[in-house]
């Protein structure tokens, strides 16, 4: 009997401990945020609501949205407009202008 009396104080004891170490841990972030307030984190941006186009780069299939993507006018049969090519990079759009003029 005297056993389970001894931990039950034992116990309480942890808790009580766990429970002051919690309060005192919560107080230090509040002082450190009221005397620096620029350690706050930082709030993610806000995601833009605008969707944009992705296209795919012809040499090397990776989808990019269409305003980082390089473009190039691939040639066409005679009377008809230019096609739009995209590329992720220039070295793949000089790559495959070698590759269409060759």
């Amino acid at each position: 009997m005297r056993a389970l009396i001894y931990f039950l104080i034992i116990l309480a004891v942890f808790f009580l401990v766990l429970f002051v170490y919690s309060r005192l841990q919560q107080l230090k972030h509040n002082i450190r945020d009221t005397l620096d307030p620029k350690n706050e984190t930082p709030e993610t941006p806000p995601t833009s609501s605008k969707e944009e186009k992705m296209v795919t780069c012809h040499y090397c299939g990776v989808h990019l949205p269409k305003s980082e993507a390089l473009k190039s006018e691939a040639l066409s049969e005679p009377g008809t407009e230019p096609a739009e090519r995209f590329y992720c990079c220039t070295a793949h759009r000089d790559a495959d202008k070698n590759t269409t003029d060759a």
